[in-house]
């Protein structure tokens, strides 16, 4: 056993994990941000978002909202206030045709609001935090060459065979609490050619 040769599968799409909620404060909108590990029942305006790395937001109009807008003949558009040292792009929806979603990078720490605006009003809002991370925990899972399948392990030295297969899962946190959201990061080996990128697993989870 060594700790240097192992195969590095590096596709991060995940299949299950937390999907973070609320209604804005006019009760208009659902507001939604998935999150690839888990974060327990908490409302979207009780957690912190990671800085730094871009977010996707769907949302979906209530029944209140439906009502609200079968009127009017403009477009929500949703922007970031205060908007200094972030990005907000209004994105086609995943599943309705009557509201966009949303993606959004925010760089530094702090509170911000969204806004949903029709025909130039405030057609619903929700604050949101957030923070950088301060650590990072990463779950592993381990599939040697002899194994039937991938098994969790622990620690920052775990030996492994040649030929073994590893996926990561990393979970930021601040303050020793899990931050919601994306995150994307970089594996490097030394030697270089000591791993190789694999693709052939459909999802990486924290739970079995």
């Amino acid at each position: 056993m060594f700790n240097a040769k192992i195969l590095l599968p590096l596709l991060f799409a995940v299949g299950c994990g937390d999907r973070t909620t609320a209604v804005g404060f006019n009760g208009r909108i659902d507001y939604a941000l998935w999150t690839k590990y888990e974060l327990g029942n908490q409302n979207l305006t009780d957690v912190s978002i990671i800085t730094g790395h871009e977010q996707y937001l769907v949302t979906s109009l209530t029944e209140k909202g439906l009502e609200d807008i079968e009127d009017s003949s403009g477009t929500i558009r949703h922007t970031l206030s205060p908007a200094k040292d972030s990005t907000i792009t209004n994105e086609d929806s995943l599943f309705t045709d009557e509201i966009p979603d949303l993606s959004l990078t925010v760089n530094s720490p702090g509170r911000t609001t969204l806004n949903s605006n029709l025909d130039g009003e405030v057609f619903d809002y929700l604050p949101l935090s957030f923070q950088s991370p301060d650590t990072l925990k990463l779950v592993t899972w381990i599939k040697n060459p002899e194994d039937d399948g991938f098994s969790k392990y622990s620690g920052n030295l775990i030996p492994v065979y040649t030929g073994a297969q590893a996926t990561f899962l990393p979970i930021p946190k601040s303050n020793g609490k899990r931050l919601a959201g994306d995150i994307e990061f970089e594996l490097s080996s030394d030697p270089s050619t000591a791993t190789a990128e694999v693709y052939n697993l459909v999802g990486v989870f924290e739970n079995e």
